[in-house]
């Protein structure tokens, strides 16, 4: 673990803290909200920070749900009501925590290239924030078609665990709680069984995945190795594109 002195907690292990601090500094200059030739660049610089902030915070809190979650279901995946309503903020809060985490990293970049070639990306009204990781990713690929961190950012956005953490998310957010499919046995505790497919209709779904503090921690265990890879491979692009080869 080591200490972020740009959000003031601790990152969880293996994260790389020294280029998630390096790149606000970086960004600092490169988006000067300050600068009086250039007073755009204040919107690059306030909702780069948002997001940089927010990609934080949402892994944080992703990680501290997951071990919330992994707690609760190991007592049983057939709880009372109120140890179920646990266990379901627990879950939600987690994969809600995991893709949050993994978009704002890409607002993030977004906002900075606003400040980096205008040309490119364009931050002057409020529609363009709205933008999906994919088309973000597609925006640096049309600027930087040959850099690594352009292809990085589209193999994540293409990527199946991205696919698979959005569309659990959202089936969560927008559809309910996943239902459970219950074994009774009396010689063990067999645990529950969740959709595989948790965005088909009712009568399609498919119990093959068991429900384990895996359902959990195989997103929280890529979004740490990922959002590190990202931050790490932005660090590096902004080095070696500190003014904006505009292209």
């Amino acid at each position: 673990m080591s200490l972020s002195r740009v959000v003031g907690f601790e990152f969880p292990a293996d994260f790389d803290t020294a280029s998630f601090d390096a790149v606000n500094d970086q960004v600092a200059s490169i988006a000067n909200p300050n600068d009086l030739a250039a007073p755009w660049k204040k919107n690059a610089w306030f909702n780069h920070g948002a997001a940089w902030n927010g990609l934080a915070y949402r892994l944080r809190s992703a990680v501290e749900y997951n071990e919330e979650f992994g707690r609760l279901i190991a007592l049983s995946t057939s709880p009372p009501p109120d140890e179920r309503y646990s266990q379901e903020r627990a879950l939600f809060g987690c994969i809600a925590s995991s893709l949050s985490a993994i978009d704002c990293f890409y607002m993030a970049t977004y906002c900075v290239a606003t400040a980096l070639s205008p040309e490119h990306f364009q931050l002057r009204q409020e529609e363009h924030l709205n933008k999906t990781p994919r088309e973000i990713a597609d925006a640096y690929h049309a600027w930087q078609p040959s850099d690594e961190f352009s292809k990085l950012l589209s193999n994540v956005a293409k990527s199946d665990e991205y696919k698979k953490l959005k569309n659990l998310r959202n089936a969560l957010a927008h559809r309910g709680t996943l239902p459970r499919q219950h074994f009774f046995s009396t010689v063990s505790d067999v645990p529950s069984a969740i959709p595989s497919n948790p965005k088909a209709l009712g009568g399609d779904f498919d119990y093959t995945a068991s429900l384990s503090d895996a359902t959990t921690s195989i997103h929280t265990q890529w979004l740490c190795h990922t959002a590190s890879q990202l931050v790490s491979e932005f660090n590096r692009f902004l080095v070696r594109h500190p003014q904006g080869e505009r292209a």
